[in-house]
């Protein structure tokens, strides 16, 4: 169903001017989705919350004017992205939470959490508390009714949550950041090497912020802020307005993690180069066998994304972000990988994010159940790519495929500008499809064959994210699986993303 200006994917929810959610409706200009909240002209998608005229995407939070990262700080705009929270082994929406297998809405009271509570107006996951209108995250601080700023939180199990969020198999949002590889894995940290960027968080060996990045628990949203409440997942994440990851040193303004560098108002990556005013291609770090791009990002297989894009190879589009097959990164002009992060065998990402095996586009992320879990899979809008790749952004390219600007074309597939394909799937301009599923113009659409794309953002199989928001079906995953908000799809049981299924 759909409203004016507005798509809904199967079992999903889009915005656009007035979007109505699975069971849901809203009036132009405001849009819900199932068991989400937003606030006029804004955007959310399953379990995600929103603040007018922003977006944001299960997990991922987005001001119209400002940005807001997971820590929960805005800037001019004023929207904020709850601290996510998450349940054991479960996932983490910005705003909303989700608990091991469940949905759970941001402002609403929608979602199921596994052994959490939720309040009307807030959201609470197991172990986590909120108070009414705001979230918090277990150990985040919520203000009052409109700004939390919880920290993203991690629970035993490694998801992160954030402005942008991401568990494994998880959720991103744009500006937001990053999915199992980039962040946390299942039981894990990100990978060795780390990164850091100014004021932002980095995790052991994880991810950064600085110009508009943040991974591991960070969060931030495009044009730049810091995941200020930090992120803590067990086993290595952050916290504060500096952060330190385990192993890791960390100073006021500039972070530094394991193996990587800092510099005070710049902010450079382990391996990375930062240049005067706060850009770095550190964020030009590789994962074993993988590509990183600036802006952009590239998955495992090679390919990068970003203004303009870069395939495995090294050749860089207009809009400036080279990656080379050897992980190295250029900025053009205003791009940069700043803050970039790979994870072991993964992928990093600069303005964008990627998850191991995975890819993302800039603004756009993927998770690794977008990626992994959907082999050949799916792409959205934003840009996404399943794993054997396709990368979206500005334009994209994936693994021996092609890449227009504006366009974006996956291995196998076809794209129009505009548009993305994903393997074996089609786009219409402006829209998106994931294999096997169906899009409409501008809209979202959520695959049958595993897979879930959003318009103007992102995807992961049975994750979530959003940019002019979108969520995908479920809006939410489990470990290593897909959940829906509805129940039917909910992730439990086989469905669960558990043993074959599980991302892992």
């Amino acid at each position: 169903m759909t409203s004016e200006g507005g798509v809904t994917s199967e079992g999903g929810v889009t915005s656009g001017g007035g979007v109505t959610s699975e069971g849901r409706v809203t009036s132009e200009g405001g849009v819900t989705s199932g068991g989400g909240v937003t606030s006029g002209g804004g955007v959310t998608s399953e379990g995600g919350v929103t603040s007018g005229g922003g977006v944001t995407s299960e997990g991922g939070v987005t001001s119209g004017g400002g940005v807001t990262s997971g820590g929960g700080v805005t800037s001019g705009g004023g929207v904020t992205s709850g601290g996510g929270v998450t349940s054991e082994g479960g996932v983490t929406s910005g705003g909303g939470v989700t608990s091991e297998g469940g949905v759970t809405s941001g402002g609403g009271g929608g979602g199921d959490i596994r052994g959490g509570v939720t309040s009307e107006g807030g959201v609470t996951s197991g172990g986590g508390v909120t108070s009414g209108g705001g979230v918090t995250s277990g150990g985040g601080v919520t203000s009052g009714g409109e700004v939390s700023s919880g920290g993203g939180v991690t629970s035993e199990g490694g998801v992160t949550s954030g402005g942008g969020v991401t568990s494994e198999g998880g959720v991103t949002s744009e500006g937001g950041v990053t999915s199992e590889g980039g962040v946390t894995s299942e039981g894990g940290v990100t990978s060795e090497g780390g990164v850091t960027s100014e004021g932002g968080v980095t995790s052991e060996g994880g991810v950064t912020s600085g110009g508009g990045v943040t991974s591991e628990g960070g969060v931030t949203s495009e044009g730049g802020v810091t995941s200020g409440g930090g992120v803590t997942s067990e086993g290595g994440v952050t916290s504060g307005g500096g952060v330190t990851s385990e192993g890791g040193v960390t100073s006021g303004g500039g972070v530094t993690s394991e193996g990587g560098v800092t510099s005070g108002g710049g902010v450079t990556s382990g391996g990375g180069v930062t240049s005067g005013g706060g850009v770095t291609s550190g964020g030009g770090v590789t994962s074993e066998g993988g590509v990183t791009s600036g802006g952009g990002v590239t998955s495992k297989g090679g390919v990068t994304s970003g203004g303009g894009v870069t395939s495995e190879g090294g050749v860089t589009s207009e809009g400036g972000v080279t990656s080379e097959g050897g992980g190295g990164v250029t900025s053009g002009g205003e791009v940069s990988s700043g803050g970039g992060v790979t994870s072991e065998g993964g992928v990093t990402s600069g303005g964008g994010v990627t998850s191991e095996g995975g890819v993302t586009s800039e603004g756009g992320v993927t998770s690794e159940g977008g990626v992994h879990q959907a082999e050949g899979g799916v792409t959205s809008g934003g840009g996404v790519t399943s794993e054997g790749g396709v990368t979206s952004g500005g334009g994209v390219t994936s693994e021996g495929g092609v890449t227009s600007e504006g366009g974006v074309t996956s291995e196998g597939g076809v794209t129009s500008e505009g548009g993305v394909t994903s393997g074996g799937g089609v786009t219409s301009g402006g829209g998106v499809t994931s294999e096997g599923g169906v899009t409409s113009e501008g809209g979202v659409t959520s695959g049958a064959g595993g897979g879930v794309t959003s318009g103007g953002g992102v995807t992961s199989e049975g994750g979530v994210t959003s940019e002019g928001g979108v969520t995908s079906e479920g809006g939410v995953t489990s470990e290593g699986g897909v959940t829906s908000g509805g129940g039917d799809i909910r992730g439990r049981g086989d469905i669960r993303g558990r043993g074959d299924i599980r991302a892992g």
